[in-house]
């Protein structure tokens, strides 16, 4: 049966303007991410289109690294919209940003199916009976960037996720790393998170040539700079899977709240090449997010 939201079914759910908030209700978020890279061309990009109904934190952004020159969009995004004054972004997939540093147009069509994080909690949200939903799938990207005199025609990889729900990552989140992966036939997504109130499971999805659910993971080493060096997974069935990230391709800030005092949550994304202790080479995004709270 087809999915009434398109190719990319839940990555395309639509806003719920329909939903009635009462005044004590938390922040509502209706969020966004794109992870995009051409390898070949030395290309990579994340947009984040962070809105919802909330007090603070609500904005569009899309942040590229062309030949390693980095430029950013960041601005304002009104209540319950992905469409800022230079970022727009349809569901159906076609993204375009313009600015006096770069202009982007691309267009996504999806890979394999969506990896649904919501049955297990994984991501927390700021209601147990209530988790946020949150979908992610991996698929490919054409189109042009320019930056300058130079145009690139771009033919690449994207990584694509869509959560709705009360969240507000300052007030409940301690600590995490998330990460997605394209192989040549299987993608494979994990995540772990801690909070005020404990650690979360690690949980995560192969899907593919390879259907298995990720019931553990521990960072086994970090490198000198902080970034995951190595992460062993523990599968549904038992067995292990070891994966041995590069040194990454490009970074890019991710801001996920906007403080009004000394408390930040702040992460970052590591664009690298991943390898299996099964042998199989991939390239995707490992997140990394901590909360400062030293005054």
């Amino acid at each position: 049966m087809s999915d009434s939201r398109g190719p990319w079914g839940p990555l395309a759910e639509p806003m719920h303007t329909d939903r009635v908030f009462s005044p004590d209700d938390p922040p509502w978020r209706e969020n966004l991410f794109l992870t995009l890279y051409d390898r070949e061309r030395g290309f990579y990009g994340t947009t984040h289109l962070q809105g919802g109904r909330t007090d603070a934190g609500m904005w569009a952004r899309c942040s590229v690294v062309v030949d390693k020159r980095p430029a950013e969009i960041w601005e304002r995004l009104n209540p319950m919209t992905f469409e800022s004054e230079h970022i727009s972004f349809d569901l159906g997939g076609h993204l375009e940003a313009k600015s006096d540093d770069f202009e982007l147009h691309l267009d996504l069509s999806p890979l394999r199916e969506a990896i649904d994080y919501s049955p297990s909690g994984a991501l927390p949200g700021l209601r147990p009976n209530e988790p946020l939903q949150h979908f992610e799938q991996a698929g490919t990207l054409t189109g042009t960037v320019t930056m300058g005199s130079t145009t690139l025609q771009l033919s690449g990889g994207v990584v694509r996720d869509r959560t709705w729900g009360f969240r507000q990552e300052i007030s409940s989140w301690t600590e995490y790393y998330a990460g997605f992966f394209l192989f040549d036939d299987f993608d494979l997504a994990t995540m772990k998170f801690q909070t005020l109130d404990g650690d979360i499971p690690a949980h995560g999805q192969l899907v593919g040539s390879r259907n298995e659910s990720v019931a553990d993971a521990t960072v086994r080493r970090r490198d000198p700079w902080g970034n995951i060096a190595e992460l062993d997974l523990v599968l549904d069935n038992g067995s292990p899977l070891s994966l041995s990230l590069g040194k990454p391709e490009a970074r890019i800030n991710c801001p996920l709240n906007d403080p009004t005092g000394p408390v930040a949550f702040t992460s970052y994304d590591d664009l690298v090449e991943v390898r299996t202790s099964d042998g199989d080479v991939g390239f995707g995004i490992i997140e990394q997010g901590i909360l400062r709270r030293q005054a």
